[in-house]
């Protein structure tokens, strides 16, 4: 038996469909909202990682060495990439630019329902504005997706996570005498991160990361600090009304700078213009930490809850200073995006039973008696799509039983059987597999219904 690569899937037809009413349907939002579509390299060159990601994204990415002893990897998400290609390729274009994308990434995860090594992307980078305006519309997207999908059952929760950056760097205003570089505040991030998924293979880099505190002085001054205010936060989720009082409280307390608080204000305010409202759907959620190291303002995330611990069907937010890292002398540039992940979006619709039915592949089925025949069966065939109409015929030799069996069993609407007297008269016998029913008709006649006939059915299934 030839064995699959861990990790990944075979997507048989069926769910293929699904994934494909997903990606088109988000595909028609995108062009709604004015996002054009672009596609990116599926490998890159580490660095670009090394430079935008934590360790939890690092440990897990797929790398390799090319001919010329570079470290390439497979991307673990599209937002670098893209970020890549505007600072080479795309900043003299006119902004905001609004870019959509769909695509596989990979990570090397323990595998398990909803989560693969190799999965796919659908999302959205907005690069150039950095507006609440552009927040609220960004999350008024996703959220207009879901109920595209005719999802009910998710929720969405808001965070924001210069709250917590805006203390990281009031403590170092108050470390006298000792600079904090940007290597001790990535540790501070990695240590934070990894405090925060507290697993047991996360456990050896906070302990790793707490020694180089003791070691370097820092630890009372800057990392337990920051651990205290960083779960300060994590308590503040619930409802609008609960926790904006809290927070800015928390603001008053820590000395925060209140623009931070009228920031997310703004951005709960637009999003109830735009119509995301409904207190049963959105929440606050200040404990929010994904991507420690490159968000920079609001983050979102979408959950599922039928789908237990892989809930999360989306995430985002803004990340302001991630082209100026990726870049180097590249001024900063605002910017924010989100993502959907296919397979576990796929899962939320079976949990609702939004299972699209598996259409037949075809519309029409030419069958032919004999190989004498076989010529005016290719005509047919060919003139029936032509007329764009799908359609197979007869590529095994079956009897026209056989044949009509095989288009019962696939669900093909409509089957159109050829013999001698049908190819002497350039008719066919028009069989309707639904109604069991058939006729013969000219050829021009028949084209002609199954141009009317196979438009309703598409329109119903569709």
């Amino acid at each position: 038996m030839l064995r699959r690569v861990k990790g990944t899937k075979d997507v048989p037809p069926e769910e293929q469909i699904r994934y494909e009413n997903i990606r088109e349907t988000s595909k028609r939002l995108f062009q709604l909202y004015g996002f054009s579509q672009i596609r990116v390299p599926a490998i890159e060159y580490s660095e670009i990682y090394e430079k935008k990601s934590g360790d939890e994204i690092l440990e897990k990415m797929f790398e390799f060495k090319d001919r010329s002893q570079d470290t390439i990897c497979l991307r673990p998400d599209l937002t670098a990439s893209v970020a890549r290609a505007y600072i080479n390729e795309w900043r003299l274009f006119p902004k905001p630019l609004k870019l959509w994308y769909s695509g596989p990434a990979y990570r090397y995860d323990e595998p398990q329902r909803g989560r693969y090594r190799e999965f796919y992307h659908v999302g959205v980078e907005f690069i150039g504005a950095d507006s609440p305006v552009a927040d609220a519309e960004l999350i008024s997207l996703a959220v207009d997706i879901l109920r595209n999908l005719q999802l009910k059952r998710w929720r969405l929760r808001l965070g924001h996570i210069g709250f917590f950056l805006a203390y990281l760097d009031q403590i170092r205003k108050k470390i006298i005498g000792q600079a904090i570089n940007e290597y001790e505040q990535e540790m501070v991030m990695d240590y934070l991160q990894a405090r925060l998924i507290s697993r047991s293979d996360r456990q050896g880099k906070v302990r790793e990361i707490e020694k180089t505190f003791e070691k370097d002085g820092l630890e009372s001054a800057y990392y337990k600090p920051a651990t205290n205010f960083l779960f300060e936060l994590t308590k503040l989720k619930g409802s609008r009304d609960k926790i904006l009082p809290k927070l800015e409280r928390l603001c008053e307390k820590h000395n925060l700078p209140l623009m931070l608080y009228d920031n997310l204000k703004q951005i709960i305010a637009l999003l109830n213009r735009f119509g995301v409202v409904g207190p049963e759907e959105i929440s606050l959620d200040m404990g929010i930490t994904r991507g420690l190291t490159y968000y920079t303002g609001m983050v979102f995330e979408i959950d599922v809850p039928a789908l237990g611990s892989q809930k999360q069907v989306c995430g985002g937010g803004r990340y302001d200073r991630l082209i100026e890292i990726l870049g180097g002398n590249i001024e900063s540039t605002p910017a924010a995006g989100f993502a959907f992940g296919l397979e576990r979006l796929g899962l939320a619709l079976i949990s609702e039973k939004k299972v699209q039915k598996v259409e037949a592949p075809v519309d029409v089925f030419v069958a032919y008696v004999s190989e004498d025949v076989l010529d005016y069966a290719i005509r047919v065939l060919q003139d029936i799509r032509r007329t764009g109409i799908r359609a197979n015929m007869e590529y095994r030799r079956r009897k026209v039983s056989e044949s009509l069996s095989y288009a019962s069993n696939a669900n093909i609407p409509y089957v159109l059987v050829v013999g001698p007297k049908e190819k002497m008269d350039e008719s066919v016998t028009l069989r309707d597999m639904f109604a069991k029913k058939e006729s013969t008709l000219s050829l021009e006649r028949a084209l002609q219904m199954l141009r009317k006939e196979t438009t309703l059915v598409n329109n119903v299934e569709g």
